[in-house]
């Protein structure tokens, strides 16, 4: 809302005003990071971990940042690239196959 006439503003009006980054505030969102004002009378803010951000953490304990990269890799991903085509029988699923009668 608007301080001067206590109306919704639209969200092109309201982004530029807002200081952080969309990307930014969808992570708080998520609840990855969490907000906190640089200073009391501040409209900046600082970005703080959660305990959810420090598992994604390169070099922290129990992190399971490894394993989020070994199975986002291409070599890890490309048999699940391979999975649709490999399931089709004459350019029909399985599942068309089986409940065409029905659909």
């Amino acid at each position: 809302m608007s301080h001067d006439t206590f109306r919704p503003l639209r969200r092109p009006r309201l982004l530029p005003i807002i200081p952080s980054p969309p990307h930014e505030r969808y992570l708080v969102h998520l609840g990855i990071f969490n907000q906190k004002p640089k200073s009391q009378d501040s409209s900046s803010f600082h970005y703080i971990q959660t305990p959810l951000s420090r598992l994604i953490m390169k070099y922290e304990d129990n992190s399971v940042a490894a394993s989020v990269l070994l199975e986002s890799s291409p070599v890890m991903l490309a048999p699940w690239h391979c999975l649709s085509p490999s399931t089709m029988t004459n350019g029909t699923s399985e599942f068309e196959a089986t409940w065409s009668c029905l659909l």
